[in-house]
């Protein structure tokens, strides 16, 4: 009895102490609020400074506090440069750090210094990528010089500047509280004295697309002016808005890339071997870098060379510098690759045929000379030259197509630059069949915008569908690669390996030839151009050389009624089979079908076939067919193939279709006669 007094105390004692721990982990892990009032140095540490030189970069840079911001009488002060362009340039970011934020509730006491013209105050939310302009990444709620309350975000965000109405009692100097809710895909931004006595100016909207509801840093936020920031206070909500746990950033301790192999050949793309403490943390977190970007592109620890020559490659913490790691590389003369070009001599170019199309209803729209509007450079480039001063980007497309190369499923990829700045697209085109029209009215283009928006679009595929590409430098030297199988199409920019778009289509893309196509004003630069050929299963087909295609059974006439084999011999025999296409001239003299040729009618007809993959692998025969029977209409029902028969697994006659066919009708008949 003792004992078992004893037993029920200590499992009592341990019942007590196990929810005395649970009550401490719920208590430490349950927060759903942090404030910040700014008046020590260490709240500080939870924020990063960054800077954006206008609203659509995301070419931001991590920077020193001091470079932009100042602590002053329990306040955060940005300073206005005076090279500001008066509206959305100059971003000073305070990106919290500490946390990301899906929905939540936040209020800052705030107000503007000085008497600017311009400038814009208030917080940045849903941010993918720290060091990104708001409009190139998440959303900016925030507050006019005149007292509006307004938001503006990316393409995610309907892009779209969305103001509230104009106060006329708002002091601009005085402190005043800017309330920002954000819910699942809607906003409220309300302006206020400190006490929500007197509301200033309010705006809500509920944004039409579902990407805009993500996790994602929230900062405080100055453009183009001096703001001062008096506290900030965040709760996080859950999606039916009641308070939740905040949910912690991981912080990066260690970074360490593998150096064991250092030597590349140019085009070739490389994942880097990275281990990054903790290991939740993803790779393209990080920041990348390449200390020669004129001979690597490197983005989320992949990168692929341009050219020959040494790069150090380093990775460090998005928030601190002084956690990073480096890797000196090599990269080697571009092996040998078919349909891989770099336009460093003309002889490349014999590969290509240039096009250009002014308008949609250019009447000399077509084929070109290469130099009416490219030109090669002596540093192996190509550029687009000559422009016209047409300012829509869907018009003034100049491309460089494959010759006779025909294409369903691909992957191409393309290293290009905007040398200027300029609107326009630049990317692959492909289906292409008539060369007097536009991509989106023949074929399809899969392109880049000028802001790093990569977009499909084309004719009865539909589109345009588009997403941003986070860190895109719109001057910089990029990589775009696309891969089409089936519906499917996937594309990468920078980062080979992960796609920043994927897109299944209603119908499968147009099939027909391929190409680079610009667009625009923009003076574009290609550096290279390969395409692979992908199965129904997206493998990539290796393609050998073919020396030899012909029809090797080749015919002068024939009788109508005849039923001829028709034998294609390609050489090497190890070729991808079933890789031509064969038509007629006239159907109502011969068609083909199952491997023959069936002669109906009498006349001349000419058999061509053609290689699905190269348009210049092709061979015809024109034969004479004579009709030596009575004139009778000859009808023919195609056999299936044995093949077919053995998928079928049996051939009925018409017999053995008649004998049950007849037992089902006479048991038709008694069961309606005994009913």
């Amino acid at each position: 009895m003792k004992c078992r007094k004893t037993y029920f105390f200590i499992l009592s004692l341990l019942m007590i102490l196990s929810l005395l721990f649970f009550e401490r982990n719920v208590s430490a892990t349950s927060e759903t609020t942090v404030s910040y009032n700014f008046d020590n140095t260490e709240e500080l540490l939870d924020f990063s400074p960054f800077f954006v030189s206008n609203e659509s970069g995301t070419n931001g840079s991590l920077e020193p506090f001091s470079d932009r911001w100042r602590e002053e009488n329990s306040q955060v002060i940005s300073s206005k440069l005076a090279s500001g362009n008066g509206s959305t340039g100059n971003i000073a970011f305070l990106t919290l750090n500490k946390y990301q934020f899906q929905n939540f509730e936040a209020e800052i006491v705030m107000n503007f210094v000085g008497d600017a013209s311009w400038g814009w105050g208030g917080i940045s939310f849903r941010q993918e990528n720290v060091g990104n302009g708001w409009r190139a990444d998440g959303c900016l709620a925030f507050v006019q010089k005149e007292g509006y309350a307004t938001l503006w975000g990316s393409e995610k965000f309907d892009d779209t500047v969305f103001e509230g109405n104009k106060p006329t009692n708002f002091n601009k100097s005085t402190p005043f509280l800017l309330k920002v809710k954000v819910l699942n895909n809607r906003a409220d931004v309300q302006v206020s004295n400190l006490d929500s006595s007197l509301i200033y100016s309010t705006v809500t909207k509920t944004f039409s697309k579902t990407q805009a509801n993500y996790s994602g840093f929230i900062s405080l936020a100055s453009i183009d002016n001096s703001h001062a920031f008096d506290s900030l206070k965040i709760t996080a909500l859950n999606n039916d808005g009641n308070p939740t746990s905040l949910t912690p950033y991981s912080t990066v301790e260690k970074i360490e890339i593998n150096s064991s192999v250092g030597t590349y050949s140019v085009g070739e793309e490389v994942t880097l071997e990275t281990k990054v403490t903790p290991s939740n943390i993803p790779l393209d977190s990080l920041i990348w870098e390449s200390n020669d970007p004129e001979v690597v592109i490197v983005k989320g620890g992949n990168l692929i060379a341009i050219k020959e020559g040494h790069a150090t490659i380093k990775a460090y913490s998005p928030f601190n510098m002084d956690i990073k790691s480096e890797v000196s590389l090599i990269f080697t003369e571009q092996d040998e690759k078919p349909m891989s070009y770099i336009f460093n001599s003309a002889s490349v170019l014999e590969d290509f045929t240039a096009n250009y199309v002014r308008n949609d209803s250019d009447p000399l729209a077509g084929n070109e000379d290469f130099q009416n509007h490219w030109e090669l450079t002596e540093d192996g480039t190509a550029i687009r030259t000559n422009l016209d001063s047409m300012a829509n980007s869907d018009e003034n497309i100049s491309s460089l197509y494959l010759k006779g190369k025909t294409f369903s499923n691909f992957e191409a990829t393309l290293i290009y630059r905007n040398l200027d700045d300029e609107y326009g697209w630049v990317g692959v085109s492909s289906g292409s069949i008539s060369k007097t029209s536009r991509f989106m009215d023949d074929g399809q283009g899969l392109f880049v915008q000028r802001e790093g928006v990569a977009t499909i679009w084309g004719n009865k595929i539909g589109g345009p569908f588009e997403q941003s590409a986070p860190k895109y430098d719109t001057t910089s030297w990029h990589a775009l690669k696309v891969r089409v199988v089936g519906k499917t199409v996937k594309m990468y920019v920078d980062d080979l390996i992960n796609p920043v778009f994927i897109k299944t289509l209603e119908i499968n893309p147009q099939p027909g030839e391929i190409g680079i196509f610009t667009s625009g004003r923009a003076k574009f630069e290609i550096k290279s151009f390969s395409v692979k050929y992908l199965s129904n299963e997206g493998d990539i087909i290796d393609i050998e050389e073919i020396t030899t295609f012909k029809i090797n059974n080749k015919i002068t006439n024939a009788n109508v009624g005849d039923k001829l084999s028709l034998e294609v011999f390609v050489e090497p025999s190890n070729s991808v089979d079933n890789t031509y296409s064969v038509s007629s001239t006239n159907g109502n003299i011969c068609f083909y079908n199952g491997g023959r040729l069936f002669f109906i009618g009498e006349g001349e007809v000419t058999i061509n076939v053609i290689s699905n993959f190269d348009q210049t692998l092709n061979d015809s025969m024109t034969i004479k067919v004579t009709d030596k029977s009575s004139k009778e209409p000859i009808y023919y029902y195609i056999e299936p193939t044995p093949e077919e028969d053995q998928e079928k697994g049996c051939k009925f006659n018409s017999i053995t279709l008649a004998i049950p066919s007849l037992v089902v009708i006479l048991g038709l008949f008694f069961n309606r006669r005994r009913s």
